[in-house]
């Protein structure tokens, strides 16, 4: 069984425009949401909707169409751009036949490998996820080459030209992207979260890999990971526990070394002078302050220097 309808834009059937018969409202919907193709099951076959444009003569301006099509088998949709093309000339009208998936459609199934394995396997495991999905590739070409992968697992597929402002296919793909990217807030975060899951377990067999068939040892491994990603080595160093901490508290008692030295030496100076004058009645106080300078963090030192009479107390 194969069952072909036109239908404009406004969701009026071709050839019935102004007869009252009502519109059709999803027709109106899918134009209002930009999708250009889409396909599901329904009661034991497949119903698909396709976008496509036609004018009345070459002086004419194209008008948009979209043909339902009711099929029983899947693989009957290629056959669809041809029996638009029959009705279209059967009404007289010009098929501009550069319509994006139309064209795809026509052409027959692509080989094409979309995305890179690391998207694809992404993609899978968010479907898997989500009950809805939406995804961008680069063309149509792209999106017709995805649909014919995906449609079996997916089960209803729909293709935009922008995201749908009402997403309720289970896969939606968006044309205008790289490879295969994530659309809309809930996929982003689903894909981001495999994504990470999938990269952890990536790094995970290959440290293990190193670990049985190369035979180094955990530090080993670490020291050649660090070698390689230098970006690891200050993460490694501040979750070192102590010995992190120990270092850094090195380095600042360096900074304090030279002040400290001019301070005993500025004592005793003062304490040798004063005992050669003969000073000692009574208790004289001397300040010192010094400036540290030994680096970052400097902070000036002060002490308190009481030399008392040695006859005193």
């Amino acid at each position: 069984m194969k069952e072909l309808q036109i239908y404009n834009s406004r969701g009026e059937e071709w050839g019935s425009e102004g007869a009252g018969e009502g519109r059709s409202e999803k027709i109106r919907s899918i134009f209002k949401n930009g999708i250009k193709f889409s396909m599901e099951p329904r009661g034991g076959g497949y119903e698909a909707y396709l976008y496509f444009q036609a004018k009345q003569n070459d002086r004419g301006r194209y008008e948009q169409f979209y043909a339902r099509y009711l099929i029983d088998d899947a693989s009957q949709i290629t056959e669809l751009p041809g029996e638009i093309r029959r009705r279209v000339e059967e009404r007289d009208h010009i098929l501009n036949e550069s319509s994006g998936v139309y064209r795809a459609i026509e052409r027959g199934r692509n080989d094409r490998t979309v995305g890179s394995e690391t998207e694809r396997s992404a993609l899978d495991r968010v479907m898997k996820k989500n009950q809805h999905t939406v995804v961008g590739v680069d063309s149509a070409e792209d999106a017709y080459s995805l649909f014919t992968t995906k449609f079996g697992e997916a089960g209803d597929v729909a293709i935009a030209d922008a995201e749908p402002n009402n997403t309720e296919r289970s896969l939606t793909i968006v044309t205008g992207h790289a490879g295969i990217t994530p659309v809309g807030e809930q996929t982003e975060r689903t894909w981001k979260r495999e994504l990470e899951t999938q990269e952890l377990n990536s790094i995970r067999d290959s440290v293990q890999t190193l670990s049985t068939a190369c035979g180094l040892s955990d530090t080993e491994i670490r020291n050649r990971v660090q070698r390689k990603a230098p970006a690891l080595r200050d993460t490694t160093a501040e979750s070192s526990g102590t010995g992190g901490r120990s270092d850094v508290l090195f380095d600042d008692v360096k900074k304090l070394v030279p002040a400290l030295l001019v301070v005993v030496g500025v004592v005793l100076l003062l304490w040798t002078g004063l005992s050669f004058f003969g000073v000692g009645i009574g208790e004289t106080a001397v300040s010192v302050t010094v400036d540290g300078s030994g680096g970052e963090g400097d902070q000036d030192l002060v002490k308190e220097v009481e030399l008392r009479d040695s006859d005193g107390e």
